[in-house]
């Protein structure tokens, strides 16, 4: 499969806030656009060549978001090709408002450029809906 490196917008924003460490410099900023939904996406898989019609990649597309978060959720990480792998992760933080610990199961993205030799570096966490503990 052939590679094709696509050029990413990044601006170079200058820190504003006065009591901040930072103040002054100027720290990149990636120039997003608006978030496709997940049909916008599906019917760019489409466009792309895809034998299938927007419904069942939208379709799929769904299935994957109701199945992989279950998945995780019973310690079952999920390897989507180059994508990554997406792996549950536990953490505690202080709960202010009760002065205690509160615990937080997520799905992280872990890019298998990421991990080599088995060190895991974490690019995003998504909650998993309703597993505060």
């Amino acid at each position: 499969m052939a590679v094709e490196k696509i050029a990413l917008g990044i601006n170079l924003r200058k820190n504003k806030i006065s009591t901040n460490a930072g103040y002054g410099k100027y720290y990149p900023e990636v120039d997003t656009q608006k978030t496709l939904s997940l049909r916008g996406f599906a019917q760019h898989m489409v466009d792309h060549g895809s034998i299938y019609g927007r419904a069942i990649v939208e379709g799929v597309l769904l299935q994957i978001t109701d199945s992989l978060p279950e998945l995780v959720a019973q310690g079952v990480p999920v390897q989507l090709g180059s994508l990554g792998t997406f792996y549950p992760t536990a953490e505690v933080a202080k709960d202010a408002a009760s002065q205690g610990d509160r615990h937080r199961v997520s799905i992280a993205l872990i890019q298998e450029s990421q991990h080599p030799e088995g060190e895991l570096g974490s690019v995003g966490h998504i909650p998993i809906i309703g597993k505060d503990i």
